[in-house]
């Protein structure tokens, strides 16, 4: 079984800011909650922890996230971007394409993903992100960027199986999760640079758009409006889904959460111009 420990994981991490200090937890609440501490008692950007169980672990809408020992990569970062709300959203946007790209680095396996925080591997979801706002002690804003990565399960139970994999089933190997986390955080680091200046999606667009599952497709949205359907068309400039409605009008989806539908006809969109 693959171990984790600080020792192990401070030893990883590849020179930079993200990830020093990391916390490592054999067994937590939450990393996402373990962060939110952290901010209240004034940790700089870039503290991070990592849990190799989670007993409260949570993905959008209060799911459950499954956590087993040894197999899956559970790692929340704290950031602190001075943006207008409008702007925080991208950072899911970096962090979905930044998990992509370390998973590509380390295992050698090419995740799509699924608007807005989803990363599938052969229509399976491998991962996911969970970005929420929080306050230090001065009662300033940060925000707590949780991700989780399926990495060395084999088996999932009956309601997972046929919608979940993770990178040893899709790979057929075992996955250092300390290799994983460590290019995770560098890759993040890299586009968060790019990022922190008015919240930039610039740089980062054009590789989500290259890796999306979702543009092109007919989708249903549910989100604080209720439900629409459509095609989606593109991703906006602030990390937002452009839906080309039925009767012919286009909306920006903030957030949310999204169906894919049946196949279809592929239609031209903004990831055609990436």
């Amino acid at each position: 079984m693959d171990q984790l420990s600080q020792a192990i994981l401070s030893r990883a991490l590849a020179p930079g800011r993200f990830g020093r200090p990391i916390y490592y937890f054999p067994v937590i609440d939450s990393t996402n909650e373990a962060v939110r501490r952290l901010a209240g008692e004034g940790a700089g950007e870039g503290a991070a922890v990592v849990g190799d169980v989670q007993l409260q672990g949570r993905g959008r809408r209060g799911r459950q996230w499954l956590s087993r020992p040894g197999e899956g990569l559970c790692l929340s970062l704290l950031l602190r971007p001075e943006l207008p709300p409008a702007r925080t959203a991208g950072v899911t946007i970096l962090a979905a394409v930044a998990a992509a790209r370390a998973i590509e680095d380390v295992a050698e396996l090419r995740p799509g993903l699924k608007w807005p925080n989803d990363l599938l591997l052969e229509g399976r979801k491998v991962g996911g992100i969970l970005a929420e706002t929080g306050r230090d002690r001065d009662g300033k804003g940060c925000l707590v960027l949780g991700i989780g990565i399926n990495v060395n399960g084999q088996d999932f139970p009956s309601s997972l199986r046929g919608i979940a994999t993770s990178l040893r089933i899709a790979g057929g190997r075992e996955i250092g999760r300390a290799e994983l986390a460590s290019a995770l955080l560098s890759r993040l680091e890299e586009l968060y640079r790019d990022f922190h200046p008015g919240g930039d999606l610039s740089r980062a667009l054009p590789l989500y758009r290259r890796r999306s599952v979702t543009l092109g497709r007919r989708v249903k949205a549910r989100g604080p409006a209720g439900e629409i359907s459509g095609i989606a068309v593109g991703i906006a400039e602030g990390g937002g889904l452009r839906l080309q409605l039925d009767n012919g009008g286009e909306t920006v989806i903030a957030s949310g959460e999204v169906t894919l539908r049946a196949e279809g006809k592929r239609v031209r969109n903004d990831q055609d111009l990436g």
